[in-house]
């Protein structure tokens, strides 16, 4: 009887915890379902054109990571989505870099199950994609904790405290990561599902978490999830004393079969890498350019202050690098109670811990690097050890849920609560005189400003926060708990969400022409790291006035396109502050003739006697005279002959009337990539790289040329990614009719 009362206490308090958590998901971003969008609008407004038409609101201190909400973000899902209510799936972009394969990249997604909604929603849709992973992130590691036995509500508050944790919030404008990594804690329940002995559906769930994962985009994170997944089922293994060998292989079965459905997305990214600018030698002068982005000791402060270096929402963030890349918190009152997980007796507690340190170690840049990045496959890629930092809060959050169980199970110790306390307003102090360490004087002059923001009173809240623990009893302590992690970690939060007025996002623009499938050159006279770039339609924002760019911003674009606009521009076309961007800006008539530029818009006047000016004003647009070769048709002796006439031209196919009196060559000034195919008059015809452009030999007369973007490696990974999807059907359809005899 007690069993049964108790069963359904529990159920009582699991649907509370998940409307608490839904609760939390609208609070933050309820703004959405009003008609706000989930962007930084106001920083398009410190850039040309839109800085004509209105003076910002908001006063946004430059930050290069949330610009690619704008920059890379918004515009590919805006893309999608387009492409999508077209009725068609967008593998190629013309707009950037004079084309790149679109479906390659990585970070485009266009596979993942949730960034099909952006069909639905318009401009909404970041917003409704960012709080749909924002509650996932709170309801899986729920699940998981519920899954090792945590009572609901320190599941609730270690749940609570992951989702509102300054590395969720601050990643959740940048929706690759969150789509990536949300999915990590549905793979360590399919772990322990599988050492339960339900191996059907630890298989299941480790295939659907790790090709999700996959699929939502971001390489980085995914080879977290993954990493996380192998090492705490190695270490769950170890401590286990019977387990079976069906046991331990079934999560690994199920991962790699869902690598499987997901090769729809990593194939096309694998031979996109090898071919573009991020395929560096793996050796020692990589890792040591690698460790350099190693996270400072420093910078740990972060764990308690989170706003010790100043918050870029407010304007006065002080500190080295993105403060996005340093979001350590996860609240006060989780780490008050992480150092009584080392009472649990679980054996899913000493996995967890070993993990979070090892993560902590390779975050700070020890050695213990060294053989993940020489051995672990594409390790070297990662760019950066400090973005561990999504695996330590995950597992931190998961040690306090356990923490607190224990604290709550057995008599707190006064002595114990207060040594940890004093811990925690000490530490910090300490490692204050490293953040002065360089230029003690100028350091202290930055904080100045920012001192009220640097939470000093909530180390001070400590010591009560601690009194009201040893006073209450255990029952009322959730009911004080919680509204005090709500206290510490909501104004946080919201610091780090943007929201705009849907007008105020990429607005019409007024005076920027638009001729055919000419292209544009934007003229960027500076860009910066540190302070609003001196520049004018940024790379990627064509994108969503269907402008057809020769810049771009991308973390991979070929290889061959970046030398072959260094070579036309006698310089390194890549900013030496973003090496994933290139902004081609010479203005010899040569260049702009094969590039197939028109107009070339600019936030600075132009003397050049081929360029004609249309627009004044603070975006001056410029017409070029002469005849720019978007595509020509030349004979054997490359001089141009007959006629050409555009048909169409989509993102994935182009079409074209040729008219040639001689024997010659077509020549399309678009980007070569493996799998672009030509049809001449119904039948294959071979395509040569012209340049870095695409070439077709054409014979005299009358013919049809149509280009389409049939990768074989696209097939392939198709097929897979549809049989492996079947196949899971097929195994879910027979367990459900097993079931039901």
């Amino acid at each position: 009887m007690k069993d049964k009362t108790s069963l359904k206490g529990h159920l009582k308090s699991d649907y509370l915890s998940i409307l608490a958590l839904f609760s939390l998901a609208i609070i933050l971003m309820g703004r959405v379902f009003l008609g706000y969008t989930f962007l930084p609008a106001d920083m398009l407004y410190h850039f040309q054109p839109w800085g004509e038409t209105k003076i910002p609101e908001k006063d946004y201190q430059w930050n290069p990571l949330l610009w690619d909400s704008l920059a890379q973000f918004y515009p590919w899902r805006y893309f999608l989505g387009e492409s999508l209510r077209r009725g068609f799936l967008p593998l190629w972009n013309p707009y950037q870099f004079c084309g790149t394969p679109f479906y390659a990249n990585g970070q485009s997604a266009i596979f993942y199950p949730f960034n099909w909604l952006t069909a639905l929603w318009g401009k909404m849709f970041m917003g409704i994609n960012a709080f749909i992973h924002l509650l996932l992130a709170g309801l899986l590691l729920y699940l998981f904790l519920r899954k090792i036995n945590v009572p609901p509500f320190p599941s609730l508050l270690a749940s609570a405290s992951y989702m509102l944790s300054d590395f969720i919030t601050a990643w959740l404008p940048l929706p690759s990561v969150e789509s990536s990594f949300v999915w990590a804690p549905l793979s360590l329940l399919a772990i322990e599902l599988s050492l339960e002995g339900k191996l059907f559906n630890s298989f299941i769930l480790s295939a659907l978490s790790i090709s999700l994962s996959a699929l939502g985009g971001h390489p980085q994170y995914l080879l977290y999830t993954i990493w996380l997944f192998l090492l705490y089922l190695i270490l769950r293994l170890l401590w286990e004393k019977r387990v079976s060998l069906i046991q331990a292989f079934t999560p690994l079965i199920g991962g790699g079969f869902g690598l499987l459905l997901s090769a729809l997305s990593l194939l096309p990214l694998f031979e996109f890498s090898r071919l573009s600018h991020r395929a560096p030698a793996v050796d020692w002068s990589a890792y040591k350019a690698y460790i350099s982005l190693s996270l400072p000791l420093e910078r740990l402060i972060g764990l308690f202050l989170p706003n010790f270096f100043g918050n870029p929402a407010k304007g006065n963030y002080w500190g080295a690098g993105e403060y996005i890349e340093y979001a350590l918190y996860i609240g006060l009152i989780p780490l008050l109670f992480l150092p009584f997980a080392f009472k649990d007796k679980r054996k899913t507690a000493f996995p967890l811990l070993i993990i979070s340190l090892l993560s902590l170690l390779m975050m700070i840049g020890t050695p213990l690097n060294i053989p993940f990045y020489f051995l672990f496959p594409l390790w070297s890629k990662t760019g950066s050890p400090t973005r561990l930092i999504g695996v330590f809060s995950l597992c931190l959050s998961i040690l306090s849920g356990m923490g607190l169980e224990n604290a709550l199970k057995n008599n707190i110790s006064k002595r114990t609560l207060i040594l940890i306390s004093s811990a925690i307003v000490i530490f910090p102090f300490l490692l204050f005189p490293l953040s002065v360490r360089e230029e003690p004087f100028s350091t202290v002059r930055a904080i100045s400003p920012s001192f009220p923001y640097l939470d000093f009173s909530k180390l001070l809240c400590i010591p009560l926060i601690t009194a009201l623990i040893l006073h209450f009893k255990k029952k009322v302590l959730p009911y004080i708990l919680f509204p005090l992690l709500l206290l510490d970690l909501l104004p946080i939060s919201f610091s780090h969400l943007y929201f705009s007025k849907k007008e105020d996002v990429f607005p019409r623009l007024k005076g920027i022409p638009k001729e055919g499938i000419y292209r544009i050159m934007a003229i960027t006279p500076h860009w910066s790291l540190y302070r609003y770039p001196h520049a004018c339609l940024p790379p990627n924002t064509p994108m969503v006035y269907r402008l057809y760019d020769v810049a771009g911003y991308d973390s991979l674009f070929p290889l061959y396109y970046k030398n072959f606009l260094d070579e036309l521009e006698g310089k390194n076309s890549a900013p030496l502050e973003n090496g994933n961007m290139l902004l081609p800006s010479s203005l010899k008539e040569e260049n702009l003739r094969l590039l197939g530029v028109k107009y070339i818009i600019s936030p600075i006047y132009i003397d050049a006697e081929h360029l004609q000016l249309v627009k004044t004003g603070e975006t001056k647009v410029y017409m070029y005279k002469g005849n720019p070769l978007r595509f020509n048709l030349l004979d054997k002796g490359f001089f141009p002959q007959g006629k050409v006439r555009l048909i169409s031209y989509e993102p994935n196919r182009a079409v074209f009337e040729i008219r040639g009196e001689r024997e010659g060559y077509f020549i399309l000034n678009d980007t070569y990539y493996p799998g672009w195919r030509a049809y001449l008059d119904g039948k294959e015809a071979k395509i040569f790289p012209f340049y870095v452009f695409r070439g077709v030999s054409i014979p005299k007369g009358k013919h049809i040329l149509v280009f389409l973007f049939r990768p074989f490696l696209y097939k392939l990974s198709l097929y897979i990614s549809l049989l492996s999807c079947l196949l899971l059907c097929f195994l879910i359809s027979c367990k459900i009719f097993l079931i039901r005899r």
